[in-house]
């Protein structure tokens, strides 16, 4: 999770070999928090961007149980979901693991979390940004997608699933 709980600055990759060399980058396959203007001064002109996104109840509950956000949170996860987030619920465990994962990670910032305006913004940037947003429940088929897009072959989207919750 490059950065923390920081948008991404092009500062946090500057010590890679990319970064150092001063190249742009073709592929940028890492987690972070988006940034854009940050992330296309790093990436090639004509960069197409992609992303994936869970069910965002998956998402939190996965979060929950491989973070250990219950005893960040000192209470279950039902708990937390019919408290108001105030306080320690509205901050993040580490600083980057909380309540509407995807949307912080897409760089919305946690005063906003109950902005409706600043949310429909972000999902607007997002639509507007990414030429193909794979959806994970539909993984195959996004895949195919994204196989289409970058006129690849078969062999490239070949997939392995490793680590998924069980």
């Amino acid at each position: 999770y490059i950065g923390g709980g920081e948008l991404f600055n092009r500062r946090h990759i500057q010590n890679t070999e990319w970064g150092k060399d001063g190249m742009r980058l073709n592929i940028f396959c890492l987690h972070t928090r988006m940034h854009l203007p940050e992330m296309e001064k790093v990436m090639e002109p004509n960069t197409k961007y992609v992303t994936m996104l869970r069910d965002p109840l998956e998402v939190f509950e996965s979060a929950w149980d491989f973070f250990f956000v219950e005893k960040y949170y000192k209470m279950p996860i039902w708990k937390f979901a019919a408290s108001p987030k105030t306080g320690l619920l509205a901050t993040r465990r580490g600083g980057r693991i909380g309540r509407n994962q995807m949307l912080f990670d897409m760089g919305l910032d946690d005063s906003n979390m109950d902005n409706e305006r600043a949310i429909r913004r972000k999902i607007k940037e997002v639509e507007e940004k990414f030429d193909l947003v794979l959806m994970a429940d539909r993984f195959k088929e996004s895949l195919v997608l994204l196989k289409n897009l970058f006129c690849w072959n078969i062999k490239d989207i070949t997939s392995f699933k490793l680590n998924g919750r069980k």
